[in-house]
């Protein structure tokens, strides 16, 4: 089974993810997998002057998401928005996870309608600690710049009466923010590129979206509860035809719970933009009596980018 790294970073200058509507650019909360493997494609055509179609990279990563030092210490993804998150009480600074309560109510330790859970989408990004998740903010940086031409990327300008005109764009950009993602393969080839810093995202030649590596760690899995429930939980953007190859493999598994959601996504994929479905970040699955899920689950992992399935959450408590 190929051996899986969690890692830390942080960009050094504003991010802007592509996201755009007219002169307003707003960066996207998160990094695509396909912007980290486009950023290391492209520190291999500067430096070796390969060329794009001809330079193939041995690594597997997930998207990035808001972190801090907590998550790392965890050695876990934690999805962004699950589901089964609520605060028992509304001014808590904290957030618990509900399905302890679904199974022991499906188990009949307790009685239907006992207990009150009011589940909702939890905190967008999260880290672990006792028990409980904490939800992690970020911050964004407002600010104005010449507009770019849609396909030179350089400042788009008009001439009149002799003189030339300068379009401004507004711009929301990501202030540094720590960030973690997970990732398999040729991990020197990412540390390496990340020790150095890549650059991501738009306006990469004004020096926006330089990202550097903290640190790393190996990734954790817990691969089967003391009860021997399977609990998935959908991080990031998890492909739809992936799913669909899950949902055959569980077809004759117990299923428990599920509370899963589908999204339209707009990507923008080495230099062109395009339209999939994935399942929406933070939906849950769990089943019991499959025998060797998780060996499949982590194959699943292990041949895409983006989106992942973690398996058995401490958070889950089960």
């Amino acid at each position: 089974m190929t051996n899986s790294y969690l890692f830390l970073i942080k960009n050094e200058t504003p991010l802007v993810i592509n996201y755009a509507t007219g002169n307003y650019f707003k960066s996207l909360n998160y990094i695509p997998a396909s912007s980290i493997i486009g950023a290391l494609k492209a520190r291999m055509i500067n430096n070796w002057g390969e060329k794009k179609e001809n330079v193939e990279i041995d690594v597997n990563v997930s998207d990035a998401y808001p972190a801090n030092q907590e998550v790392l210490n965890s050695q876990r993804l934690n999805a962004p928005s699950l589901v089964t998150l609520y605060k028992e009480k509304e001014e808590s600074e904290y957030y618990v996870d509900g399905l302890k309560d679904i199974i022991d109510t499906y188990e009949g330790k307790v009685k239907w309608g006992e207990k009150n859970i009011r589940l909702k989408k939890g905190p967008e990004n999260w880290y672990y600690k006792n028990g409980k998740a904490y939800s992690i903010s970020t911050k964004r940086i407002e600010l104005n710049i010449l507009k770019l031409d849609d396909y030179t990327k350089n400042p788009f300008t008009e001439k009149s009466d002799k003189e030339v005109i300068g379009y401004i764009a507004h711009v929301e950009a990501l202030a540094p923010t720590v960030f973690a993602f997970s990732a398999s393969g040729n991990i020197n080839v990412i540390k390496e590129a990340l020790q150095d810093g890549i650059y991501v995202g738009s306006f990469k030649t004004k020096g926006y979206g330089l990202v550097k590596l903290v640190d790393y760690k190996p990734l954790s899995e817990n691969k089967e509860s003391n009860s021997g429930y399977l609990v998935l939980d959908f991080y990031g953007n998890f492909d739809y035809d992936a799913y669909l190859k899950l949902m055959e493999k569980i077809k004759d598994c117990k299923i428990i719970y599920k509370n899963v959601s589908f999204e339209k996504r707009k990507r923008y994929d080495y230099g062109e933009w395009i339209l999939d479905y994935v399942v929406r970040s933070g939906s849950v699955i769990v089943v019991k009596n499959c025998e060797n899920l998780y060996t499949e689950i982590m194959n699943i992992n292990n041949i895409q980018n983006g989106g992942r399935i973690v398996v058995n959450h401490p958070i889950h408590g089960l």
